[in-house]
């Protein structure tokens, strides 16, 4: 089995004033997404990992799916690998609602504990999970997420 690392470089001209954001609050995961999607108007709903250093700024991101209006197909070992491969432990969830309903699903509550219990049992720590609809993002407080 061969496995390639990879890692996304920031492009200066749509990321600059980004690197340096903490991703610890809805406004700021807001700005960080739309900066690398280009607003929140798409037609289908996608998911992206985001690997955070220790003080919560954004080292790689991965766009993790972009699939049907109502739902994102993703594994739970991709999603993990890309977090294993950053070399970093924390990392954030963010996903759209292209129908810009503000309330998350029980499918989008389940996955996201799932992948939490999953993450938790091999040392990676899940610390935010956000929906981005409407012209805002709105984070997940059905789950209970612990910070270091």
């Amino acid at each position: 089995m061969i496995v390639k690392e990879s890692k996304i470089i920031y492009e200066e001209k749509r990321i600059k004033g980004i690197r340096s954001l903490k991703l610890t609050n809805p406004k700021s995961v807001y700005r960080f997404t739309t900066s690398i999607i280009g607003g929140n108007n798409s037609p289908t709903e996608y998911l992206i990992t985001v690997a955070l250093s220790d003080d919560a700024k954004p080292v790689s991101y991965i766009i993790m799916g972009n699939s049907s209006e109502n739902e994102v197909s993703f594994s739970y070992t991709s999603i993990l690998r890309f977090v294993i491969l950053s070399g970093y432990e924390d990392f954030i969830t963010i996903h759209n609602h292209p129908n810009d309903s503000p309330k998350f699903s029980e499918e989008d509550i389940s996955s996201t504990l799932k992948l939490k219990k999953i993450a938790e049992t091999i040392g990676l720590n899940l610390i935010g999970d956000y929906l981005i609809c409407n012209g805002k993002c709105i984070k997940n407080i059905k789950i209970k997420i612990t910070i270091k």
